[in-house]
């Protein structure tokens, strides 16, 4: 591999990791509008493991406002990403990330905290220089969850 192929993959993968950490923090800080930069027209979101769902594609716009609808409706989220593994396809890539998160919602019927871990996998397309996502799976492989606060959650959302 030449210098320069070299220097550009170390920078795609910078770009790439900005990008999956950026779902993750601009999700916490409810800057919905900026997350839906970080995706592609289109994605494939796969949250089966975890939800009574299957697996859509949508465009990003009405993804993020899914996640907005859920999410908005808690006291403060935090999702961590670590151990993300790129391997590149051309102008496409994919991102294997470790995920614990936590929700909080106050209230008086059991814990208020839920939290979650496993791993979320990633398919990034490039396109003007920017990579984006266009496929999103979260496999989660454990959970603790208040079935009240999941109730209220989805009440209130």
């Amino acid at each position: 591999m030449k210098d320069r192929e070299v220097l550009q993959m170390l920078i795609d993968r910078m770009l790439i990791a900005d990008v999956v950490n950026k779902i993750a923090t601009l999700t916490d800080s409810q800057q919905w509008t900026e997350l839906v930069d970080c995706c592609a027209l289109e994605v494939e979101a796969d949250f089966s493991s975890s939800a009574n769902s299957q697996v859509e594609i949508l465009n990003a716009s009405e993804l993020v406002q899914r996640w907005r609808n859920v999410l908005s409706s808690f006291k403060s989220t935090q999702h961590m990403l670590v151990n993300d593994s790129l391997e590149f396809y051309g102008e496409r890539a994919t991102c294997t990330a470790h995920f614990q998160t936590s929700r909080h919602l106050p209230n008086d019927k059991g814990a208020s905290v839920a939290s979650a871990s496993g791993f979320y996998y990633f398919e990034l397309v490039k396109s003007d220089n920017s990579w984006r996502v266009c496929r999103i799976k979260m496999t989660a492989l454990q959970s603790q969850i208040n079935q009240y606060r999941n109730t209220a959650a989805a009440m209130s959302s």
